[in-house]
């Protein structure tokens, strides 16, 4: 949606004031803005993102998305960096963990994977951009690879994806069945790295529709339109 309507949904959804003061600062420049909701096992983490297009933020070089982040008095501020490499750069390298932490080298495989299969069938590997996250007071850091444009389903990668069963094997019927209903709906992104707690996370964006957000929003007590 357009900024201008980003203020008064940011105090709706109790937007903390230090958060939303650095978010009208960055507005001024913001081509897009996106609201979105996270569940976890602390709760719901409301979300508000500032797309800044292909003239990135014009005070940060290389900036073209931030994210804020509150839940439950905790927040926290994302910030997303475009690397200029392109796919075939990328498969050349043969590895997308060079110069991150080891800890998540695992994670990272399975994005190469992603991105091989992407190449294989030609699904659009000229629109895939690499963007490395960083968070400024936490240790947290990830690469997402950018999918819109590959046509790719969840169901394309399924191979790929179920890799992460072996690194979480408690996890591995929930992952299963997971990738199972997820499987027709388009993919976004894949993000993986490491939390603010050192420790690696893969995650996987893709196609929802309004009865998901009503389901999330429900949980959060969030009234729904």
């Amino acid at each position: 949606m357009r900024t201008e309507k980003g203020a008064q949904l940011l105090s709706d959804w109790d937007m903390p004031d230090g958060l939303k003061h650095s978010w009208q600062q960055d507005a001024r420049y913001a081509k897009q803005f996106l609201m979105a909701a996270q569940a976890s096992h602390g709760g719901v983490e409301r979300r508000a993102y500032l797309g800044f297009g292909t003239e990135e933020h014009p005070r940060m070089p290389g900036l073209v998305m931030r994210g804020y982040k509150w839940c439950e008095g905790r927040e926290r501020v994302s910030d997303y960096w475009r690397v200029p490499v392109s796919a075939q750069q990328l498969l050349q390298q043969g590895a997308l963990s060079s110069g991150l932490p080891i800890q998540a080298e695992a994670v990272w495989g399975v994005l190469m994977q992603v991105l091989q299969t992407a190449w294989v069938h030609d699904q659009g590997v000229d629109h895939i951009e690499l963007w490395a996250v960083t968070e400024a007071a936490t240790a947290r850091g990830s690469v997402c690879l950018r999918l819109y444009e590959t046509g790719l389903c969840v169901a394309d990668v399924a191979h790929a994806l179920k890799r992460l069963t072996s690194l979480w094997p408690s996890c591995a019927l929930v992952c299963e069945k997971t990738l199972q209903a997820l499987g027709p709906r388009a993919l976004g992104w894949l993000a993986a790295g490491t939390d603010g707690a050192g420790l690696p996370f893969m995650t996987i964006y893709c196609e929802a529709g309004p009865q998901d957000v009503q389901s999330l929003l429900e949980v959060s007590g969030v009234a729904y339109a």
